[in-house]
């Protein structure tokens, strides 16, 4: 089945990323539509090692635009604002990407799926929607909303939005720059390699961007508890971790904030 690009060729786009190198995943739309990108965290993990330097990189070698937040949290500063619901902060995140969008209009918004397996990825989803309805409100004109695949096969769309998704498939060169600029990402460089012998190569010349319809869609699972809950209970018992990120003590109360502030402002 083939399907088309539902978007011009010269729209206007936002990406809202949790982590740097998730850009890596839609490299090739990064190189055809060259969208403003957001980064909320540096993507430090427990080593405490920024590498917003490489997704810089990657910016640049797509002729992408950085926006004003590219790592503004380190990871352990992010996680604490999900322990502390520090619903503040959040409204602070909203607040400065939709004037950023303001001050620099697109058409459409893309960003981190709902998977419940990182809860960065996860509470940037629901700012994302705040972001999408808000702005919507401002510019007094539907703004598209649009999500793609973090973990399993980039090419992974329900079959209900397979039409109205927006697909790149890439040919053979246009895939090596895409291999390559990952290879030279050393933090996912492990993973990549991981994933290829997992899925081969097909997959990943494919990119899929789905469109995200239900706003107050706070899960993305099927399992009684997310991923990253059931992760950080190992990392207790172990004493690695000293607290729990939880999904109805913590996740699930910024996802309300999220929704329920984007509808008093729009």
């Amino acid at each position: 089945m083939t399907h088309k690009n539902k978007i011009s060729e010269v729209a206007r786009v936002a990406v809202i990323l949790g982590h740097p190198a998730h850009e890596l995943r839609i490299y090739r739309f990064l190189e055809k539509y060259r969208p403003r990108i957001f980064v909320l965290t540096d993507g430090s993990g427990a080593l405490g090692s920024s590498r917003v330097y490489n997704t810089i990189r990657i910016i640049d070698q797509t002729h992408s635009k950085a926006s004003g937040i590219m790592g503004r949290y380190t990871d352990a500063e992010f996680y604490n604002i999900i322990l502390d619901t520090d619903t503040l902060q959040i409204k602070k995140i909203i607040d400065e990407i939709v004037l950023d969008l303001e001050q620099h209009p697109v058409d459409l918004i893309i960003g981190d799926s709902l998977e419940g397996y990182n809860p960065t990825h996860d509470l940037c989803r629901y700012i994302i929607n705040a972001v999408a309805k808000i702005y919507s409100s401002k510019t007094n004109k539907f703004i598209p909303n649009y999500d793609f695949a973090l973990e399993g096969p980039p090419d992974e769309c329900p079959p209900d939005i397979r039409n109205e998704a927006i697909w790149l498939n890439l040919n053979q060169e246009e895939f090596e720059r895409k291999y390559h600029a990952a290879l030279n990402y050393p933090e996912i460089k492990r993973d990549l390699e991981i994933a290829i012998k997992l899925h081969a190569e097909a997959p990943f010349k494919t990119e899929c961007l789905r469109p995200v319809h239900d706003l107050k869609r706070f899960t993305g699972w099927e399992t009684d508890k997310p991923f990253y809950e059931t992760y950080g209970l190992d990392k207790v018992k172990s004493g690695k971790y000293a607290d729990v990120i939880s999904y109805e003590r913590h996740l699930l109360p910024l996802a309300r904030f999220c929704y329920d502030y984007a509808e008093s402002v729009s």
